[in-house]
């Protein structure tokens, strides 16, 4: 990382106070500090006074007007006040959350209470600035000064940061963000996730060709081009879908799928099947992939359907799309590769989560019949649940429009399906479930498992838990 240029500390270094105060931007008038000392002996051989680096900014990150700022060598005790400031001026428009976590060469400082600091914000006034100072005020009111340079960065390379960060405070992310009292971090990141939607999700093109009316639409969204077998394997299934269908192929990060696209398009017009491919430039996520997709349908129903489904039986694609012409959203039994039940709808558990001396209840889903014996499932069987996976999803267009489609806030992908479900049911909208042993789910085939996408869940979580914005 490029590192920023080293701060001077101002009145000498601030006394330790106790753990656990929690900083807050204050803007205001900048107090004079009292003319630095020579340091004692005592001082220099205190060993919360060696630091490699000390008291300097490591790297500042910007995403529109976001900003991560990463500071080593910070006794994160010592301060009880945060200022950022932009051409000389904190914005009363700043929103500032803080992470503590233990620095990675510690082992150098068995005796030091040495922390990193990241502090994540979000200012207007950063579109107009190149540099930032960061003034850390003490109790005592004396303030040390840090500052550095921005560097521009893309929206993967900013969350991503910051969700490293996050993971290094050594607390569960979910937990971190649902036992924030200001509720700082989890607006941060729902902002930044907002801001770089906004306009990602306008980059796309599509094109097609509509052979005969469609009665309804099946969405496939690609996100990642490991999965190619997957996107074949879907493929050959389509192939065998009515006339009548329509098929919508939304592809994320398009350029990587650029062979696979071509070869599609030709097969696609080869046999006349009604489709239209989307291509976005980056990952928007699957809510705004999916809501994109259907307002390029024709069809009155909508069918989504996960790269990672495998059907034995084309038709039963229309089977389900056609149950939900009585307005309610509808999922599917879905097996796994071992030949048993992984989902037959999805049940809310009440659940108490602690921290410290706070408890809060938060909603857990569980996927019902989950690991039963396939022989239980009755086909075309239909029993009315609570919500249903997003891996395959039914609903009429008429109740599309009503409930607004997939909500958006959250972040890259998951909670959204549960989410609409639960909007739903506030609105009188049943819910349910197609009971049938023609469909096969690869789990996590088609984004990948990683511990970013594990971060990513607990982030969605959270939001899903603290309710719709």
């Amino acid at each position: 990382m490029t590192k920023a240029v080293q701060g001077t500390a101002r009145g000498g270094a601030a006394k330790a106070i106790a753990t656990g105060v929690e900083p807050a931007t204050l803007p205001g008038k900048r107090r004079r500090a009292p003319a630095p000392t020579a340091p004692t002996p005592a001082e220099i051989t205190n060993p919360k006074r060696l630091f490699s680096k000390p008291y300097a900014i490591d790297s500042l990150l910007q995403f529109g007007s976001h900003l991560a700022i990463r500071l080593w060598a910070v006794d994160a005790t010592d301060f009880i006040r945060i200022v950022v400031r932009s051409k000389g001026v904190a914005s009363r428009d700043t929103i500032v959350s803080t992470l503590f976590y233990p620095r990675r060469d510690i082992d150098k400082y068995p005796d030091a209470r040495v922390f990193g600091l990241t502090i994540f914000l979000s200012d207007p006034a950063i579109l107009q600035s190149d540099n930032v100072e960061v003034l850390l005020v003490s109790r005592n009111d004396e303030v040390l000064v840090v500052q550095g340079r921005i560097s521009r960065s893309n929206y993967a390379e900013f969350f991503g940061a910051v969700v490293y960060d996050m993971q290094r405070t050594g607390r569960p992310i979910e937990q971190r963000l649902l036992f924030d009292r200001t509720l700082a971090l989890p607006k941060l990141l729902q902002s930044s996730w907002q801001h770089y939607l906004s306009s990602e999700k306008q980059a796309f093109t599509s094109f097609g060709h509509s052979y005969r009316p469609a009665s309804y639409s099946i969405v496939t969204v690609f996100y990642r081009r490991s999965f190619l077998a997957g996107l074949y394997a879907f493929t050959a299934s389509v192939l065998d879908t009515p006339p009548e269908a329509e098929i919508i192929l939304c592809f994320q990060q398009a350029a990587a799928f650029q062979q696979q696209i071509d070869y599609l398009e030709g097969l696609f017009r080869l046999f006349q099947i009604n489709h239209k491919i989307i291509l976005f430039e980056d990952n928007v996520g699957f809510a705004a992939a999916n809501n994109i997709a259907v307002e390029q349908s024709s069809s009155p129903r909508i069918l989504l359907v996960n790269p990672d489904i495998c059907c034995s039986e084309p038709e039963i694609y229309g089977r389900i799309a056609e149950a939900a012409d009585d307005g309610a959203i509808y999922g599917a039994t879905l097996l796994s590769d071992a030949d048993e039940v992984m989902h037959n709808g999805i049940e809310f558990i009440d659940q108490t989560v602690t921290f410290k001396s706070r408890a809060l209840r938060v909603l857990r889903t569980s996927h019902i019949g989950r690991h039963g014996p396939v022989e239980l499932i009755e086909e075309g069987q239909i029993d009315t649940v609570e919500a249903v996976s997003g891996a395959l999803f039914a609903v009429s267009r008429a109740t599309w429009d009503r409930i607004g489609g997939l909500p958006e806030h959250f972040v890259f992908a998951h909670f959204e399906d549960v989410e609409m479900c639960r909007k739903a049911a506030q609105l009188g909208i049943d819910v349910k479930v197609y009971n049938t042993r023609k469909l096969v789910h690869l789990e996590s085939y088609g984004s990948g498992e990683d511990s970013m996408l594990g971060a990513i869940k607990q982030i969605n979580s959270a939001i899903f838990n603290m309710g719709t914005p």
